[in-house]
């Protein structure tokens, strides 16, 4: 390698045991030049002109306390050589353990400054960047009993090692880990889930994740991602005592855009304005699943990706303006997208007078009845006697108890929790 004629600066860069400092920036100030150590600590400066400078570590990411010297002053008049530094700075360092088994994300405490560090995957801690004083150093996760319960420290002017804490009493936990990938390449940002526990992981840029502190049992974990396919879709997982692996494959797959305008119409179809703020449910045909929920904007649209498939959509909560709103459509996703667009007609609030006399007369006054042969309380026959009861009434009935052995059709069953939500209207 080439370099340009002139005078060099050079010198290397150590810690306090004497390893080399590598990656640090050194600065040559006023030239306003900086130069990173090498893997050796070496660092050079060429084609420097004659003149006084301020030669320094520039530490920016603070991993040091001091340098020895903090400075140097040089007068350039040839090669400058031999401008060496020393890094310092005080740390405890130590290990919690079974005696045999490392115990990872333990979290240990530091008096004073109330300093937290957590065990790493080998079981090891570090305090950093410490300066000279008394200490006291103890675990303080909950449920861990340690031998010694905790150490009175001096740090002088070297680091403290081997401060060890071994656990008793202590069930070891574990680690389900793995890597999704599309091939060799990672997938980043894969909701995984863990059951039981309902614990949520996320992949980062390499494709890996992992749940940690997990106690030896069965678990089950699948991961999902939009516009992926993710091979297995779950895997079961066996924790005796070591950590398990998971690993799933990515597959992209094509998404199709579906919208759903949401339009209110009066009786004659005449469009009187946009549905914003309803919340559209979008279902998979084949299981009734709920697939993806989207809210309407301020244009009364619904928008949502969804791969090839059967579906149908329709509004949870169809209540728009004190008016309820009912109805769903079938739609299928093969080769291209869909808009759909659903003309809600302006009707009647749901009222007593309009469907709940006769829905409570059908369905349930066959025995709410005191003049009824098999009579059962509460009578439920008037609209008073209705009302008094109306958040019993509405809890049997979307559970399906109410009535007993023939659930309410679904609208029947939304329609009375219109009308109870709105205040039991009588007209």
């Amino acid at each position: 390698m080439q370099y340009p004629p002139g005078t060099r600066v050079s010198g290397t860069l150590i810690d306090e045991a004497g390893n080399p400092v590598a990656g640090m920036q050194m600065q040559l100030q006023p030239l306003g030049r900086y130069v990173e150590s090498d893997a050796e600590g070496r660092f050079t400066f060429y084609d420097v002109p004659d003149g006084n400078y301020d030669l320094s570590p520039d530490d920016a990411a603070g991993e040091y306390d001091s340098f020895d010297p903090p400075l140097r002053s040089i007068s350039i008049t040839g090669d400058q050589g031999m401008q060496d530094f020393i890094a310092s700075r005080l740390d405890i360092r130590g290990r919690v353990s079974t005696g045999e088994t490392a115990l990872p994300l333990v979290e240990i405490l530091l008096n004073p400054g109330g300093l937290v560090a957590k065990t790493g995957p080998d079981g090891t801690y570090e305090f950093r960047k410490l300066v000279s004083g008394n200490y006291t150093v103890s675990v303080f996760s909950g449920g861990i009993e340690v031998t010694p319960p905790s150490y009175n420290l001096f740090l002088g002017s070297e680091d403290l090692e081997g401060n060890d804490f071994t656990a008793s009493g202590f069930e070891p936990t574990y680690l389900i880990s793995g890597t999704i990938r599309d091939g060799v390449d990672p997938v980043p940002g894969v909701v995984v889930y863990l059951h039981p526990g309902g614990k949520l992981a996320f992949t980062d840029e390499t494709g890996f994740y992992a749940f940690y502190s997990l106690a030896p049992g069965s678990y089950v974990v699948s991961a999902a991602l939009s516009g992926y396919k993710l091979t297995p879709d779950t895997q079961g997982v066996t924790i005796i005592n070591s950590g398990q692996t998971a690993d799933f494959s990515a597959e992209p797959i094509q998404l199709y855009q579906v919208i759903r305008d949401c339009i209110e119409v009066d009786n004659s179809d005449v469009v009187m304005g946009f549905m914003p703020g309803v919340d559209v449910y979008f279902a998979d045909v084949n299981t009734a699943a709920v697939v993806a929920i989207r809210r309407t904007d301020q244009f009364g649209q619904a928008s949502v990706q969804l791969p090839a498939g059967d579906y149908y959509s329709y509004l949870q909560h169809p209540l728009f303006n004190g008016v309820a709103y009912f109805g769903s459509e079938s739609f299928s996703l093969n080769g291209s997208d869909v808009v759909i667009s659903r003309h809600y007609a302006r009707t009647n609030p749901v009222t007593w007078e309009s469907f709940v006399a006769e829905y409570i007369s059908s369905e349930c006054t066959q025995c709410h009845r005191p003049d009824a042969q098999t009579a059962v309380d509460p009578p439920l026959r008037t609209y008073d006697e209705v009302v008094a009861v109306v958040n019993a009434c509405n809890a049997r009935i979307q559970n399906n108890t109410m009535p007993p052995g023939n659930p309410s059709h679904d609208a029947y069953k939304r329609w009375f929790k219109v009308w109870r939500d709105n205040g039991t209207a009588l007209e």
